[in-house]
């Protein structure tokens, strides 16, 4: 659900910040009602709620750089409980978004 909510941020989606906000409220209320253990739980409402941040002075650069720090964490937390491919597609989709941030023209 992370990973899928932070390819919002990337083409062709590039989604509005008001749809991934409302998009990670949703799957936060979805996330509570499942039963897991506390810091898997808490690293993906960190992920959840990096996906919904806003532009930051013009950019969403801060934006892409949160979401990939956030997806990292996730993959660390989740080491033993996710297999091995699922957790290098979380660390691919992280460099994706380090990659892809908007860059801020040089004046």
């Amino acid at each position: 659900m992370a990973a899928r909510l932070a390819t919002g941020l990337l083409p062709p989606l590039a989604l509005a910040a008001d749809i991934r906000e409302r998009r990670a409220d949703r799957a936060k209320h979805w996330v509570t009602t499942l039963a897991m253990p506390n810091p898997a739980r808490m690293a993906l409402l960190r992920a959840f709620d990096a996906t919904a941040q806003p532009a930051v002075n013009g950019t969403s650069a801060s934006a892409f750089v949160g979401v990939a720090e956030a997806l990292a964490e996730l993959a660390r937390t989740l080491t033993g409980h996710l297999d091995a491919p699922s957790q290098q597609e979380l660390l691919a989709l992280a460099d994706a978004l380090r990659e892809s941030r908007p860059r801020i023209a040089a004046a």
